[in-house]
Protein backbone atom coordinates (compact mmCIF):
# COMPACT_ATOMS: atom_id res chain seq x y z
CA UNK A 1 0.00 0.00 0.00
CA UNK A 2 1.11 3.65 -0.75
CA UNK A 3 0.48 7.00 0.78
CA UNK A 4 1.41 10.05 -1.35
CA UNK A 5 0.00 12.25 1.00
CA UNK A 6 2.37 11.63 4.07
CA UNK A 7 3.30 14.79 6.61
CA UNK A 8 6.50 14.54 8.62
CA UNK A 9 6.10 14.04 11.72
CA UNK A 10 2.47 13.65 11.86
CA UNK A 11 0.62 10.12 12.98
CA UNK A 12 -0.16 7.95 9.50
CA UNK A 13 -2.70 5.12 9.35
CA UNK A 14 -2.41 2.39 6.56
CA UNK A 15 -5.95 0.55 6.83
CA UNK A 16 -5.68 -3.44 5.96
CA UNK A 17 -9.38 -4.97 5.24
CA UNK A 18 -9.46 -8.68 4.32
CA UNK A 19 -6.64 -10.05 6.25
CA UNK A 20 -7.22 -13.53 7.04
CA UNK A 21 -5.81 -15.81 10.47
CA UNK A 22 -2.05 -16.08 10.58
CA UNK A 23 1.22 -15.02 11.16
CA UNK A 24 2.29 -11.97 8.71
CA UNK A 25 5.31 -9.95 8.24
CA UNK A 26 4.67 -6.15 7.56
CA UNK A 27 7.38 -2.90 7.45
CA UNK A 28 7.42 1.00 6.24
CA UNK A 29 9.45 2.24 3.89
CA UNK A 30 9.55 5.94 3.28
CA UNK A 31 11.00 8.31 0.86
CA UNK A 32 11.57 12.09 0.01
CA UNK A 33 11.13 14.11 -3.16
CA UNK A 34 15.32 13.10 -3.48
CA UNK A 35 14.37 9.68 -3.85
CA UNK A 36 16.43 9.74 -0.41
CA UNK A 37 14.91 6.70 1.32
CA UNK A 38 14.63 4.55 5.02
CA UNK A 39 13.24 1.28 5.97
CA UNK A 40 12.56 0.14 9.15
CA UNK A 41 13.04 -3.56 10.47
CA UNK A 42 10.07 -6.34 9.72
CA UNK A 43 7.41 -6.47 12.56
CA UNK A 44 5.25 -9.51 13.43
CA UNK A 45 1.24 -9.11 13.04
CA UNK A 46 -0.71 -12.63 13.86
CA UNK A 47 -4.28 -12.84 13.53
CA UNK A 48 -6.28 -14.94 15.41
CA UNK A 49 -10.12 -14.52 16.01
CA UNK A 50 -10.76 -18.43 16.59
CA UNK A 51 -12.04 -19.43 20.17
CA UNK A 52 -10.41 -22.52 21.53
CA UNK A 53 -10.64 -25.99 20.23
CA UNK A 54 -11.90 -28.64 22.89
CA UNK A 55 -10.25 -31.96 21.44
CA UNK A 56 -10.87 -34.41 24.55
CA UNK A 57 -11.96 -34.46 28.01
CA UNK A 58 -11.00 -37.67 30.14
CA UNK A 59 -11.92 -38.59 33.88
CA UNK A 60 -9.38 -40.68 35.91
CA UNK A 61 -10.90 -42.88 37.70
CA UNK A 62 -13.02 -43.32 34.57
CA UNK A 63 -15.86 -46.12 35.40
CA UNK A 64 -18.55 -45.87 38.09
CA UNK A 65 -16.84 -48.80 39.70
CA UNK A 66 -14.79 -46.75 41.22
CA UNK A 67 -16.06 -42.83 41.34
CA UNK A 68 -16.99 -42.80 44.95
CA UNK A 69 -17.61 -39.81 47.28
CA UNK A 70 -14.50 -38.38 48.92
CA UNK A 71 -12.44 -39.64 45.87
CA UNK A 72 -9.89 -37.92 44.33
CA UNK A 73 -11.11 -37.17 40.56
CA UNK A 74 -8.10 -36.53 37.91
CA UNK A 75 -9.90 -34.26 34.93
CA UNK A 76 -8.21 -34.33 31.86
CA UNK A 77 -8.60 -32.07 28.79
CA UNK A 78 -6.43 -32.04 25.05
CA UNK A 79 -6.76 -27.84 24.28
CA UNK A 80 -5.77 -26.40 21.33
CA UNK A 81 -5.75 -22.83 19.56
CA UNK A 82 -5.73 -23.05 15.47
CA UNK A 83 -2.85 -20.21 15.62
CA UNK A 84 -1.52 -18.93 18.96
CA UNK A 85 -1.36 -20.80 22.25
CA UNK A 86 -4.02 -21.57 25.52
CA UNK A 87 -2.85 -18.78 28.18
CA UNK A 88 -5.07 -19.72 30.60
CA UNK A 89 -7.09 -22.96 31.42
CA UNK A 90 -9.61 -24.20 34.44
CA UNK A 91 -11.62 -27.40 35.04
CA UNK A 92 -15.22 -26.46 36.34
CA UNK A 93 -17.21 -28.78 38.61
CA UNK A 94 -20.64 -28.66 40.21
CA UNK A 95 -22.97 -31.46 41.41
CA UNK A 96 -26.32 -31.04 39.09
CA UNK A 97 -28.18 -29.58 41.90
CA UNK A 98 -25.73 -26.77 42.52
CA UNK A 99 -26.29 -23.39 40.44
CA UNK A 100 -22.58 -22.10 40.48
CA UNK A 101 -19.21 -23.97 39.32
CA UNK A 102 -15.69 -23.85 41.57
CA UNK A 103 -12.80 -23.43 38.93
CA UNK A 104 -9.42 -25.44 39.48
CA UNK A 105 -6.55 -23.79 37.26
CA UNK A 106 -5.26 -26.62 35.47
CA UNK A 107 -1.65 -27.06 34.49
CA UNK A 108 -0.08 -28.15 30.91
CA UNK A 109 1.64 -31.82 31.01
CA UNK A 110 4.37 -31.16 28.78
CA UNK A 111 4.86 -35.30 28.20
CA UNK A 112 1.48 -35.68 26.74
CA UNK A 113 0.02 -31.86 26.17
CA UNK A 114 -2.89 -32.78 28.37
CA UNK A 115 -4.30 -30.11 31.14
CA UNK A 116 -5.31 -31.47 33.98
CA UNK A 117 -6.39 -30.41 37.58
CA UNK A 118 -8.41 -32.62 40.25
CA UNK A 119 -10.95 -32.04 43.06
CA UNK A 120 -12.36 -34.09 45.67
CA UNK A 121 -16.16 -35.66 44.84
CA UNK A 122 -16.74 -35.47 48.62
CA UNK A 123 -20.83 -35.61 47.96
CA UNK A 124 -22.95 -38.49 46.39
CA UNK A 125 -24.05 -37.46 43.30
CA UNK A 126 -24.55 -36.40 39.26
CA UNK A 127 -21.28 -33.82 38.42
CA UNK A 128 -21.03 -31.97 35.79
CA UNK A 129 -17.52 -31.46 33.93
CA UNK A 130 -16.95 -28.48 31.85
CA UNK A 131 -13.24 -26.41 30.47
CA UNK A 132 -13.05 -22.74 29.92
CA UNK A 133 -9.47 -21.73 28.34
CA UNK A 134 -8.63 -18.62 26.74
CA UNK A 135 -5.98 -18.12 24.09
CA UNK A 136 -3.34 -15.36 24.05
CA UNK A 137 -5.14 -13.46 21.84
CA UNK A 138 -8.08 -13.22 24.59
CA UNK A 139 -10.10 -15.67 22.41
CA UNK A 140 -12.31 -17.32 25.17
CA UNK A 141 -15.11 -20.29 25.33
CA UNK A 142 -16.32 -23.37 27.42
CA UNK A 143 -16.39 -26.84 26.15
CA UNK A 144 -19.50 -28.80 26.09
CA UNK A 145 -20.67 -30.52 29.25
CA UNK A 146 -19.47 -34.28 30.34
CA UNK A 147 -21.44 -36.14 33.09
CA UNK A 148 -19.98 -38.41 35.89
CA UNK A 149 -21.60 -39.95 38.42
CA UNK A 150 -20.16 -40.80 42.40
CA UNK A 151 -22.16 -42.76 44.32
CA UNK A 152 -21.50 -45.71 46.64
CA UNK A 153 -21.87 -49.18 44.28
CA UNK A 154 -22.91 -52.95 44.79
CA UNK A 155 -21.00 -53.88 41.29
CA UNK A 156 -19.21 -56.91 41.20
CA UNK A 157 -17.94 -58.74 38.06
CA UNK A 158 -16.22 -62.28 37.33
CA UNK A 159 -14.23 -63.81 34.56
CA UNK A 160 -14.24 -66.18 32.49
CA UNK A 161 -17.65 -66.40 31.19
CA UNK A 162 -17.06 -69.74 29.59
CA UNK A 163 -15.07 -73.04 30.11
CA UNK A 164 -14.05 -75.37 27.64
CA UNK A 165 -11.86 -78.47 29.07
CA UNK A 166 -10.71 -81.99 27.38
CA UNK A 167 -11.19 -85.06 29.10
CA UNK A 168 -11.39 -88.71 29.33
CA UNK A 169 -14.72 -90.42 29.82
CA UNK A 170 -16.78 -90.80 33.35
CA UNK A 171 -14.17 -88.78 35.45
CA UNK A 172 -14.28 -85.99 37.63
CA UNK A 173 -12.09 -83.03 36.69
CA UNK A 174 -11.64 -79.52 37.36
CA UNK A 175 -14.12 -77.38 34.94
CA UNK A 176 -11.79 -74.24 36.17
CA UNK A 177 -11.48 -71.19 38.71
CA UNK A 178 -14.18 -68.70 38.42
CA UNK A 179 -13.28 -65.07 39.63
CA UNK A 180 -15.54 -63.09 41.58
CA UNK A 181 -14.29 -59.58 42.01
CA UNK A 182 -16.24 -57.39 44.34
CA UNK A 183 -15.23 -53.87 42.91
CA UNK A 184 -18.48 -52.37 44.63
CA UNK A 185 -18.27 -50.67 48.35
CA UNK A 186 -19.95 -52.83 50.56
CA UNK A 187 -19.95 -56.97 51.43
CA UNK A 188 -21.72 -58.91 49.32
CA UNK A 189 -23.17 -62.85 49.49
CA UNK A 190 -23.13 -65.01 46.38
CA UNK A 191 -24.97 -67.97 45.69
CA UNK A 192 -23.66 -71.23 43.24
CA UNK A 193 -26.02 -73.22 40.84
CA UNK A 194 -25.57 -75.30 38.23
CA UNK A 195 -27.50 -77.20 35.61
CA UNK A 196 -25.76 -80.60 36.14
CA UNK A 197 -26.29 -81.85 39.25
CA UNK A 198 -22.85 -83.90 39.58
CA UNK A 199 -21.01 -80.04 39.75
CA UNK A 200 -19.69 -79.23 42.69
CA UNK A 201 -17.99 -76.23 44.24
CA UNK A 202 -15.02 -75.67 46.90
CA UNK A 203 -16.48 -73.05 48.47
CA UNK A 204 -20.53 -72.89 50.61
CA UNK A 205 -23.19 -72.78 47.39
CA UNK A 206 -25.13 -70.05 49.71
CA UNK A 207 -24.17 -67.34 51.53
CA UNK A 208 -20.90 -66.86 50.57
CA UNK A 209 -19.38 -64.39 51.57
CA UNK A 210 -16.99 -61.87 50.05
CA UNK A 211 -16.06 -58.12 51.56
CA UNK A 212 -15.65 -55.36 49.42
CA UNK A 213 -13.24 -54.87 47.21
CA UNK A 214 -11.49 -58.24 47.51
CA UNK A 215 -11.59 -61.24 44.96
CA UNK A 216 -12.35 -64.79 45.33
CA UNK A 217 -11.57 -67.66 43.11
CA UNK A 218 -14.01 -70.48 43.08
CA UNK A 219 -13.47 -73.76 41.74
CA UNK A 220 -16.04 -75.60 39.34
CA UNK A 221 -16.16 -79.25 39.46
CA UNK A 222 -17.65 -82.02 37.26
CA UNK A 223 -18.09 -85.47 36.23
CA UNK A 224 -17.05 -85.79 32.63
CA UNK A 225 -19.85 -87.75 30.30
CA UNK A 226 -19.09 -91.35 28.52
CA UNK A 227 -18.41 -89.60 25.28
CA UNK A 228 -18.68 -86.66 23.50
CA UNK A 229 -19.85 -82.73 24.27
CA UNK A 230 -21.32 -81.84 27.85
CA UNK A 231 -23.08 -78.32 28.06
CA UNK A 232 -23.48 -76.44 31.12
CA UNK A 233 -24.72 -73.33 32.59
CA UNK A 234 -23.55 -72.26 36.25
CA UNK A 235 -25.57 -69.54 37.57
CA UNK A 236 -23.77 -67.34 40.31
CA UNK A 237 -26.22 -64.80 42.24
CA UNK A 238 -25.24 -62.37 44.23
CA UNK A 239 -27.34 -59.91 47.21
CA UNK A 240 -28.34 -57.78 48.88
CA UNK A 241 -29.15 -55.36 45.87
CA UNK A 242 -26.34 -56.48 43.46
CA UNK A 243 -25.57 -54.94 40.25
CA UNK A 244 -25.71 -57.41 38.68
CA UNK A 245 -28.57 -59.90 40.47
CA UNK A 246 -26.73 -62.52 38.78
CA UNK A 247 -24.68 -64.00 36.48
CA UNK A 248 -24.59 -67.25 34.35
CA UNK A 249 -21.11 -69.20 32.87
CA UNK A 250 -20.96 -71.60 30.63
CA UNK A 251 -18.89 -74.60 30.60
CA UNK A 252 -17.92 -77.25 27.78
CA UNK A 253 -16.67 -80.74 28.82
CA UNK A 254 -15.24 -82.46 25.56
CA UNK A 255 -14.43 -86.13 25.66
CA UNK A 256 -12.99 -87.41 22.02
CA UNK A 257 -10.62 -90.15 22.74
CA UNK A 258 -7.00 -89.48 20.45
CA UNK A 259 -8.64 -86.09 18.79
CA UNK A 260 -7.37 -82.46 18.90
CA UNK A 261 -9.80 -79.71 20.27
CA UNK A 262 -9.60 -76.38 19.62
CA UNK A 263 -10.56 -73.71 21.79
CA UNK A 264 -9.82 -70.11 20.94
CA UNK A 265 -9.50 -67.44 23.66
CA UNK A 266 -9.46 -63.61 22.73
CA UNK A 267 -7.28 -62.15 25.32
CA UNK A 268 -7.46 -58.23 24.62
CA UNK A 269 -10.22 -56.91 24.61
CA UNK A 270 -10.93 -59.03 28.25
CA UNK A 271 -14.56 -58.47 27.19
CA UNK A 272 -17.03 -56.14 25.65
CA UNK A 273 -15.77 -52.87 24.21
CA UNK A 274 -17.43 -49.46 23.10
CA UNK A 275 -15.47 -47.20 20.46
CA UNK A 276 -16.57 -44.41 18.50
CA UNK A 277 -16.44 -43.75 14.94
CA UNK A 278 -12.42 -42.58 13.56
CA UNK A 279 -10.97 -44.30 16.88
CA UNK A 280 -7.38 -45.94 15.79
CA UNK A 281 -5.09 -48.77 16.56
CA UNK A 282 -7.84 -50.70 18.41
CA UNK A 283 -6.29 -54.42 19.73
CA UNK A 284 -7.44 -57.55 19.46
CA UNK A 285 -5.70 -60.79 20.29
CA UNK A 286 -6.17 -64.32 20.63
CA UNK A 287 -4.79 -67.32 21.44
CA UNK A 288 -5.42 -71.13 19.99
CA UNK A 289 -5.15 -73.88 22.30
CA UNK A 290 -5.33 -77.74 21.32
CA UNK A 291 -6.29 -78.81 24.32
CA UNK A 292 -7.34 -82.10 22.96
CA UNK A 293 -5.33 -85.60 22.78
CA UNK A 294 -4.41 -85.39 19.48
CA UNK A 295 -2.38 -83.24 17.23
CA UNK A 296 -4.28 -81.42 14.04
CA UNK A 297 -2.44 -80.11 10.67
CA UNK A 298 -3.36 -76.94 8.39
CA UNK A 299 -3.99 -74.29 11.31
CA UNK A 300 -5.25 -71.47 10.63
CA UNK A 301 -6.46 -68.92 13.44
CA UNK A 302 -8.72 -66.07 11.94
CA UNK A 303 -10.86 -63.23 12.92
CA UNK A 304 -13.83 -62.55 11.64
CA UNK A 305 -14.49 -58.05 11.90
CA UNK A 306 -16.65 -56.25 9.59
CA UNK A 307 -15.92 -55.35 6.05
CA UNK A 308 -15.04 -52.16 6.24
CA UNK A 309 -13.11 -51.73 9.35
CA UNK A 310 -9.09 -50.79 8.23
CA UNK A 311 -6.63 -53.52 9.50
CA UNK A 312 -3.53 -51.22 10.46
CA UNK A 313 -1.35 -54.08 11.88
CA UNK A 314 -1.40 -57.90 11.69
CA UNK A 315 -2.92 -59.85 9.61
CA UNK A 316 -6.30 -61.72 9.49
CA UNK A 317 -5.16 -65.25 9.38
CA UNK A 318 -2.02 -66.78 10.83
CA UNK A 319 -1.48 -70.69 9.87
CA UNK A 320 0.10 -73.37 11.32
CA UNK A 321 1.41 -76.61 9.47
CA UNK A 322 0.17 -78.66 12.50
CA UNK A 323 -0.54 -77.94 16.35
CA UNK A 324 0.32 -80.67 18.65
CA UNK A 325 -1.54 -81.09 21.94
CA UNK A 326 -0.94 -79.16 24.81
CA UNK A 327 0.46 -76.60 22.22
CA UNK A 328 -1.03 -72.65 20.99
CA UNK A 329 -0.55 -70.44 18.32
CA UNK A 330 -1.57 -66.28 18.60
CA UNK A 331 -2.89 -63.73 16.57
CA UNK A 332 -3.20 -59.89 17.63
CA UNK A 333 -4.14 -57.14 14.59
CA UNK A 334 -4.80 -53.38 15.04
CA UNK A 335 -7.70 -51.68 13.56
CA UNK A 336 -9.27 -48.12 12.70
CA UNK A 337 -12.95 -47.73 13.01
CA UNK A 338 -13.34 -45.26 9.52
CA UNK A 339 -15.00 -42.07 10.59
CA UNK A 340 -18.11 -42.82 8.41
CA UNK A 341 -18.40 -46.55 9.74
CA UNK A 342 -21.74 -47.82 10.40
CA UNK A 343 -22.69 -47.57 13.99
CA UNK A 344 -24.00 -50.32 15.93
CA UNK A 345 -23.21 -53.19 17.67
CA UNK A 346 -20.99 -55.70 16.11
CA UNK A 347 -19.47 -58.87 16.95
CA UNK A 348 -15.94 -59.56 16.40
CA UNK A 349 -14.78 -63.55 16.29
CA UNK A 350 -11.63 -65.35 16.24
CA UNK A 351 -12.40 -68.74 15.00
CA UNK A 352 -10.39 -71.77 13.48
CA UNK A 353 -9.79 -74.28 10.69
CA UNK A 354 -7.93 -77.52 10.94
CA UNK A 355 -7.48 -81.39 10.28
CA UNK A 356 -7.52 -84.24 12.55
CA UNK A 357 -4.80 -87.25 12.26
CA UNK A 358 -6.93 -88.85 9.21
CA UNK A 359 -7.25 -85.54 7.56
CA UNK A 360 -11.24 -85.25 8.82
CA UNK A 361 -11.93 -81.32 9.02
CA UNK A 362 -12.24 -80.46 12.62
CA UNK A 363 -15.48 -78.39 12.62
CA UNK A 364 -17.15 -80.98 10.93
CA UNK A 365 -16.52 -82.96 14.06
CA UNK A 366 -17.65 -80.16 16.37
CA UNK A 367 -13.99 -80.35 17.82
CA UNK A 368 -13.43 -76.31 17.14
CA UNK A 369 -14.77 -73.84 19.69
CA UNK A 370 -14.68 -70.11 18.50
CA UNK A 371 -14.74 -66.84 21.20
CA UNK A 372 -16.58 -63.92 20.30
CA UNK A 373 -16.72 -59.91 22.04
CA UNK A 374 -19.43 -57.53 21.13
CA UNK A 375 -18.20 -53.87 19.89
CA UNK A 376 -20.51 -51.06 20.01
CA UNK A 377 -19.62 -48.12 17.49
CA UNK A 378 -20.59 -45.03 18.24
CA UNK A 379 -20.91 -41.07 16.85
CA UNK A 380 -17.74 -39.92 17.49
CA UNK A 381 -18.02 -37.48 20.42
CA UNK A 382 -16.27 -34.53 19.98
CA UNK A 383 -15.77 -32.15 23.19
CA UNK A 384 -17.17 -29.05 21.05
CA UNK A 385 -18.38 -25.86 23.27
CA UNK A 386 -21.43 -24.72 25.03
CA UNK A 387 -23.71 -21.85 24.00
CA UNK A 388 -23.14 -18.73 26.91
CA UNK A 389 -24.60 -16.03 24.79
CA UNK A 390 -27.41 -16.56 26.57
CA UNK A 391 -29.95 -16.45 23.66
CA UNK A 392 -30.17 -20.52 23.42
CA UNK A 393 -31.62 -21.68 26.54
CA UNK A 394 -28.21 -21.83 27.91
CA UNK A 395 -27.13 -21.27 31.29
CA UNK A 396 -25.17 -17.85 31.82
CA UNK A 397 -21.25 -18.58 33.03
CA UNK A 398 -19.92 -18.68 36.03
CA UNK A 399 -16.28 -18.14 34.91
CA UNK A 400 -13.98 -15.05 34.36
CA UNK A 401 -14.85 -14.02 31.47
CA UNK A 402 -17.76 -14.72 28.51
CA UNK A 403 -17.44 -16.57 25.44
CA UNK A 404 -18.90 -17.04 22.21
CA UNK A 405 -19.90 -20.26 21.04
CA UNK A 406 -19.71 -22.91 18.16
CA UNK A 407 -20.92 -26.34 18.64
CA UNK A 408 -19.61 -28.74 16.26
CA UNK A 409 -21.54 -31.15 14.43
CA UNK A 410 -21.52 -33.44 11.60
CA UNK A 411 -22.82 -33.52 7.67
CA UNK A 412 -22.57 -35.10 4.65
CA UNK A 413 -24.46 -34.50 1.11
CA UNK A 414 -24.37 -35.58 -2.05
CA UNK A 415 -20.84 -37.11 -2.43
CA UNK A 416 -19.64 -35.57 0.43
CA UNK A 417 -19.28 -37.56 3.91
CA UNK A 418 -17.44 -36.01 7.11
CA UNK A 419 -18.22 -36.61 10.55
CA UNK A 420 -17.26 -33.19 11.35
CA UNK A 421 -17.23 -29.11 10.47
CA UNK A 422 -14.20 -27.06 11.94
CA UNK A 423 -14.96 -23.40 12.65
CA UNK A 424 -15.06 -21.66 9.62
CA UNK A 425 -14.84 -24.45 7.24
CA UNK A 426 -17.17 -25.21 4.05
CA UNK A 427 -17.66 -28.52 2.72
CA UNK A 428 -19.01 -28.99 -0.69
CA UNK A 429 -21.04 -31.67 -2.59
CA UNK A 430 -22.25 -31.32 -6.43
CA UNK A 431 -24.98 -33.39 -8.06
CA UNK A 432 -25.59 -33.15 -12.09
CA UNK A 433 -29.48 -32.27 -12.81
CA UNK A 434 -30.79 -32.15 -16.05
CA UNK A 435 -34.04 -29.61 -16.40
CA UNK A 436 -36.38 -28.71 -18.73
CA UNK A 437 -37.23 -25.11 -18.78
CA UNK A 438 -40.14 -24.81 -16.14
CA UNK A 439 -39.58 -27.90 -14.34
CA UNK A 440 -38.58 -28.63 -11.35
CA UNK A 441 -36.89 -31.44 -9.03
CA UNK A 442 -36.02 -31.79 -5.46
CA UNK A 443 -32.68 -32.76 -4.36
CA UNK A 444 -32.06 -34.67 -0.61
CA UNK A 445 -29.59 -33.29 1.37
CA UNK A 446 -28.61 -35.96 4.29
CA UNK A 447 -27.43 -33.99 7.23
CA UNK A 448 -26.19 -36.06 10.10
CA UNK A 449 -26.36 -33.80 13.45
CA UNK A 450 -23.88 -35.26 15.96
CA UNK A 451 -24.86 -32.23 18.69
CA UNK A 452 -26.27 -29.35 17.55
CA UNK A 453 -25.28 -27.48 14.35
CA UNK A 454 -24.72 -23.68 15.21
CA UNK A 455 -24.66 -20.85 12.33
CA UNK A 456 -25.78 -23.08 10.12
CA UNK A 457 -25.76 -21.65 6.15
CA UNK A 458 -26.37 -23.68 3.29
CA UNK A 459 -26.04 -22.27 -0.25
CA UNK A 460 -27.25 -24.06 -3.22
CA UNK A 461 -25.61 -22.90 -6.33
CA UNK A 462 -27.47 -23.85 -9.72
CA UNK A 463 -25.23 -23.27 -12.47
CA UNK A 464 -26.84 -23.60 -16.09
CA UNK A 465 -25.90 -23.41 -19.74
CA UNK A 466 -28.06 -20.14 -20.10
CA UNK A 467 -28.21 -19.48 -16.60
CA UNK A 468 -28.08 -19.99 -12.78
CA UNK A 469 -29.67 -19.50 -9.52
CA UNK A 470 -28.29 -19.15 -5.84
CA UNK A 471 -30.74 -19.86 -2.99
CA UNK A 472 -29.25 -19.15 0.73
CA UNK A 473 -31.09 -20.98 3.84
CA UNK A 474 -29.88 -20.15 7.54
CA UNK A 475 -31.12 -21.70 10.54
CA UNK A 476 -29.37 -20.71 14.29
CA UNK A 477 -29.86 -23.97 16.07
CA UNK A 478 -30.32 -26.92 13.45
CA UNK A 479 -32.61 -29.59 14.74
CA UNK A 480 -33.77 -31.74 12.08
CA UNK A 481 -31.95 -34.73 10.65
CA UNK A 482 -32.79 -34.02 7.06
CA UNK A 483 -32.95 -31.02 4.59
CA UNK A 484 -34.93 -31.23 1.25
CA UNK A 485 -33.55 -28.50 -1.21
CA UNK A 486 -35.97 -27.93 -3.95
CA UNK A 487 -34.98 -25.58 -7.09
CA UNK A 488 -36.38 -24.17 -9.83
CA UNK A 489 -34.89 -23.05 -12.65
CA UNK A 490 -36.58 -20.52 -14.96
CA UNK A 491 -35.01 -18.64 -17.90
Amino acid sequence: MTNATINSGAESIFEVSGIHEGDYDWNVTCSDLSLQSNTFEARRLTVDVSVPTFNELRVIPDNEFDLDPNRTVIVEGNISDNVTAIANALLQYRLTNNTEYTNVSMSLNASNNFFNASFNASESGFYNLRFFANDTAGNDDFSSVVNITVVNDRNWTSNPSAFTVSSQPSVNLTLGNLTINNSGDFELNFSFSSNSTNTSFNVTTTNYTVLANELARVEVQENATAAGIENLEVTVSATPDATPSSRVFTGRIVVAAGQPVFVADITNPSGDIEVEQGDTNIQFSADLDNIGEGNATSVNLTWHIPDNWVITLGMLNVSADDLIAGDSISNTIEVTIPDAATTGIFTVTANATGLNASGTDMNSLGLIFPDSVDVTVKVEEILGTEDVSGGGGAEAPSAPVSGTAAVLGGASGGAVSKQRIGSGETIYSTEEIILVRGSSEATPLAITNITSLVNVILLAFFIGSIGSVVAFLSWYHLKTTKVILKFEYRK
